[in-house]
């Protein structure tokens, strides 16, 4: 009876150890999961802000890329504009007032070419539509015995200038410019010394007074 009686404490108490062992397995297994959710958790964040990092980098990318691409753009149009000249070219002929007086425009009114539309027949003023380097011509024909003063003036400045005249007979004279011209400026000929309002400019169907320009080269 006693040896049962051991023997059930002795098993009572296995149980008891088993018990324990089994609640101390458990309260690790929780421990470790707490753990676990805690490091999960740790991880996501890191993960989050990580994310958030790569977010912005990538942001940071974008908008370089963007700068770059524009610049790039930029530079390419440049180039463009540099290396393409438009066409701009008139020529015209016929003064229809013949008549001479200092700083006064000769108004060559019969167009023969205007590519570009840049010269106004009812002033005989051309207006850059380009700032670049331009070339120049007009031809004034003159009366006998007489002698005046005319040239190629840009926004106001003489830029080419010569001297006409003969004692008997009437001529035509050439006068040429080559010059750098701001968009906008504006080119003429003119009567600009000794130029008597009881003198005439000389023109018949053989030679007439005439002005002409071209654009060579665009400039930005």
């Amino acid at each position: 009876m006693i040896r049962q009686e051991m023997k059930v404490e002795k098993m009572k108490s296995d149980m008891q150890l088993t018990e324990q062992r089994v609640l101390d397995a458990l309260e690790k297994l929780k421990t470790e999961r707490s753990e676990f959710n805690k490091d999960l958790m740790k991880k996501e964040g890191d993960i989050e802000v990580l994310k958030a990092k790569m977010d912005e980098e990538l942001k940071r990318m974008k908008v370089k890329t963007e700068e770059t691409i524009n610049n790039y753009s930029k530079e390419v149009q440049k180039i463009q504009d540099l290396t393409f000249t438009p066409i701009v070219a008139f020529k015209a002929d016929t003064v229809t007032d013949k008549s001479l007086e200092n700083n006064k425009v000769f108004v060559y009114s019969n167009i023969i070419i205007n590519i570009g539309d840049a010269y106004n027949k009812d002033t005989g003023v051309f207006v850059a539509p380009v700032s670049g380097l331009y070339l120049f011509t007009a031809q004034v024909c003159i009366n006998g015995n007489m002698k005046v003063y005319a040239g190629i003036v840009v926004n106001g400045r003489l830029i080419s200038k010569t001297a006409i005249g003969d004692k008997s007979w009437w001529k035509c004279y050439t006068i040429d410019a080559i010059t750098a011209v701001e968009k906008g400026n504006e080119v003429s000929v003119k009567c600009t010394n000794s130029c008597d309002v009881s003198d005439n400019l000389g023109e018949t169907s053989f030679a007439v007074n005439s002005f002409s320009g071209i654009l060579i080269h665009k400039t930005v």
